[in-house]
């Protein structure tokens, strides 16, 4: 008896040890499938598609402005001025350079004029290399080329200047070794001085080109298109699935968000096509500028040419050689368009068929020049190159300018109006880019806000009526 009470004690015990386990939950995969199968479950899931849809489209919308507006900022701000600096660097150097030769046509004391303007042009273009160097965040001087250019501007600037002077003191004396100053010191500044500059220039445009193109990219625009599609075609299709269950044909919230999310991306088109159109103008002024720059810094060559080659006395053939190739890159006397013509064709403000009036005078006091050099009557090329042709007693009197030197200050100053002109169409075309898109993120984040409260408010009413 005793064994067996002992033998059930422990077999209770051990049932009670083996006592089956308290049965396992599903899993919450299991849970998410069941409850999808519900329409309550089924419209929370769309609920949470709809709104990463329209928070996707606000972030999309907002990242594209965000980088046309820096795009159009820069243009307008940062890169467009270190172009112009750079530009205005050229332009000062090469009007050093043929001021300098002009005043030494003559021979003896030099104009005061002259040599105001010399010091004036060495100046600005000091200043320039300075602010081309010293902008913080600028592009310019991080590239070995770049670094390259400004080492060689700040190292041979102040020995031009050192041979220019040395050229005027021998030429004060009346030295002939003046002369061989004056030629080194132009040699300088066609070999050095004005490639890095070019070179300067040349970075900078490729600078503003690459703004251009994220201020004006239809990739922008097309990923703000998409994802609005996708957005719109959620809410349209929870639209037919909300009416097939609940047999009511709208939903007012979700009317609504689509509306918003319409109204949204039509701002952005609008936007954006307004910006881009903008930029095109702001991209045509600046080419305007550009081409009449170019056209600009060859004529003050062939001015200085001219002056060299009649300080040379018969032995600047090459100089005028240099001359007439680029007049005829200016003029399209070479079989090209013609810097003039292209720049005409660019449209903007002023008399083009004025200014190429202006340069073929220009041509026509040259040629002459020329007929009395072969001559030797270097005394008239003389008065008629930088004086007055009036003086000539063997040339019939003409009507002003009577000068080359005359001829070529209207060129010039043509030039320079039109390409003020031409930057001030610019910066007003870059202002209204800029302005195009101011408060455009806002509004994104708004309407997008908007619309996605109206979505989840028109699927909170359908959910709550299965409670």
């Amino acid at each position: 008896m005793l064994h067996e009470g002992t033998h059930s004690d422990v077999h209770r015990a051990d049932l009670l040890t083996r006592a089956p386990a308290s049965p396992r939950g599903p899993n919450g995969a299991a849970v998410v499938a069941r409850r999808l199968r519900t329409t309550p479950g089924r419209l929370r899931a769309l609920s949470i598609l709809l709104i990463l849809a329209i928070v996707a489209l606000g972030a999309v919308g907002w990242i594209e402005t965000t980088t046309r507006q820096n795009a159009a900022r820069d243009i307008a701000g940062k890169t467009e001025p270190r172009l112009v600096d750079a530009e205005d660097l050229y332009v000062h150097l090469a009007d050093a350079d043929t001021t300098i030769a002009t005043t030494f046509v003559n021979g003896g004391a030099e104009d005061p004029r002259s040599r105001r303007r010399y010091l004036g042009d060495l100046k600005l273009a000091s200043e320039e290399l300075a602010s081309l160097t010293s902008q913080g965040g600028s592009p310019t001087g991080t590239t070995a080329t770049a670094r390259r250019a400004i080492r060689k501007l700040v190292q041979d600037l102040p020995s031009y200047s050192g041979l220019v002077e040395h050229a005027r003191a021998d030429n004060r004396a009346g030295y002939p070794l003046g002369a061989s100053y004056l030629r080194e010191a132009s040699g300088l500044m066609g070999t050095s001085l004005l490639p890095s500059a070019e070179m300067l220039y040349a970075y900078e445009a490729r600078s503003l080109y690459h703004e251009y193109r994220q201020g004006t990219s239809d990739g922008t625009l097309l990923a703000c298109m998409i994802a609005a599609a996708i957005a719109l075609l959620l809410v349209a299709l929870t639209q037919v699935y909300v009416m097939r269950k609940t047999n009511r044909i709208f939903n007012v919230p979700l009317v609504a968000a689509t509306v918003l999310i319409a109204v949204g991306l039509g701002l952005i088109v609008m936007s954006f096509v307004i910006e881009q159109n903008a930029l095109a103008r702001a991209a045509r002024s600046s080419y305007r500028v550009e081409v009449l720059s170019a056209a600009m810094i060859l004529t003050l060559r062939t001015q200085g040419d001219e002056s060299l080659a009649l300080v040379a006395r018969g032995g600047g053939n090459d100089y005028l050689a240099d001359f007439d190739a680029a007049a005829a890159i200016i003029d399209g006397s070479n079989g090209t368009t013609g810097l003039l013509k292209t720049a005409a064709q660019a449209g903007g403000h002023g008399n083009a068929g004025k200014l190429a009036s202006d340069f073929g005078t220009y041509l026509s006091i040259h040629r002459k020049v020329l007929r009395q050099a072969d001559r030797g009557e270097w005394a008239c090329a003389v008065r008629l190159a930088v004086g007055s042709g009036a003086a000539c007693p063997n040339l019939v009197p003409s009507p002003a300018p009577t000068s080359e030197v005359q001829a070529a200050t209207l060129v010039d100053n043509a030039f320079r109006a039109r390409i003020r002109a031409g930057q001030e169409d610019f910066e007003r075309a870059a202002r209204q880019a800029s302005s195009a898109l101011d408060w455009l993120q806002l509004a994104i984040a708004g309407l997008a806000a908007a619309a996605a409260v109206a979505a989840v408010t028109g699927l909170q009413r359908r959910i709550g009526e299965y409670r």
